[in-house]
């Protein structure tokens, strides 16, 4: 099985600052929920991942798995 890491990238905030940048990586999921959406949390200090929702104004990373794992089966 081949893993892809999580770059912890932080996020930037509604009103445009950053935060969590090498300690945190937040990633959109392709759910929503109302007003907000889903994402994954990747934080330095915890071995799980986190499910949250969260606003969409939020700038988190976005990751597209379909292509690369069609790459893999290629």
């Amino acid at each position: 099985m081949i893993c892809a890491p999580g770059l912890l990238a932080g996020n930037r905030n509604t009103n445009g600052s950053f935060n969590n940048l090498t300690t945190n990586g937040n990633f959109w999921t392709s759910l929503q929920s109302g007003a907000n959406a889903w994402n994954r949390n990747l934080n330095s200090g915890n071995a799980t991942v986190n499910r949250n929702t969260n606003d969409k104004l939020n700038g988190f990373s976005v990751r597209c798995l379909k292509d690369w794992i069609l790459k893999l089966e290629a």
